[in-house]
């Protein structure tokens, strides 16, 4: 229904719009080179990017947000480095490539708490795996979670420890092991976008709060479209001591 009343909204609207939407609706109108997009997959694309683009990044920046929470040293360590490498801007282009600790850290959070906690794939032919025959069409479920939690790949599993994701440890990680975006070539297109979206906020979020929470105290899961607290996450922001002129910031 959210969907639907957008989409009619925008079509009442005459007034041009440099947005993901108008492109698409642009395709329909002929200002844009490429075959039409029929309503039902103009729809589905919406939909897709609804669920993709918006829940699990959410639910990243969440995740993100209460662990660092969890361990001020971390966070401090990240605001220094956003000193040292971007004092005169708000969200520079040392946050999208950045490979260091805030990068470790999204992709720590994504280990233990993956958005997307399951991946569900079609067998397309006959196939036998540790000494089970799948058929063709038939339906395989992968446990994100619990690949994730599993000592065999990673050494206590429930610890938060972003150094498993150096660039030393890393690579000695098998296929298959850290699949937050899944794998293969029906992994996530937009994983590249969805790190950067959250490295930036981090990155910002980092410069300028300090964010405390209650350590003693864990989380109740709810297993909803995307891994999710149960209720709220308490969590303290504290401004810090910013070198920035208030000019300079943004909200997102």
């Amino acid at each position: 229904q959210f969907i639907a009343r957008r989409l009619a909204e925008r079509q009442a609207d005459l007034e041009d719009r440099d947005d993901l939407l108008g492109f698409l609706l642009s395709r329909n109108s002929g200002e844009t080179p490429g075959a039409p997009i029929n309503p039902q997959e103009l729809r589905d694309q919406l939909v897709t990017l609804l669920f993709a683009a918006y829940e699990t990044t959410a639910a990243t920046l969440i995740w993100s947000g209460w662990l660092l929470a969890r361990h001020p040293a971390v966070q401090d360590e990240i605001a220094e480095g956003t000193v040292a490498t971007a004092a005169h801007s708000a969200v520079t282009s040392s946050a999208r490539q950045d490979p260091g600790l805030l990068e470790r850290c999204v992709k720590e959070s994504l280990r233990m708490y993956p958005p997307v906690y399951f991946l569900s794939r079609e067998v397309s032919e006959s196939v036998e795996i540790g000494g089970f025959r799948l058929e063709p069409k038939s339906q395989v479920y992968l446990s994100t979670w619990l690949t994730h939690r599993d000592s065999r790949w990673f050494d206590q599993p429930a610890q938060f420890d972003p150094a498993r994701f150096t660039p030393e440890r890393e690579q000695l990680l098998p296929a298959g092991a850290w699949i937050p975006f899944g794998a293969g070539p029906r992994a996530c297109i937009g994983r590249g976008w969805a790190m950067d979206w959250v490295k930036c906020i981090l990155w910002e979020t980092m410069k300028r709060y300090r964010l405390t929470t209650d350590v003693s105290s864990e989380p109740t899961l709810a297993w909803k479209l995307s891994l999710q607290p149960e209720g709220r996450l308490p969590i303290a922001i504290e401004p810090r001591k910013s070198p920035y002129p208030a000019e300079t910031s943004r909200s997102f």
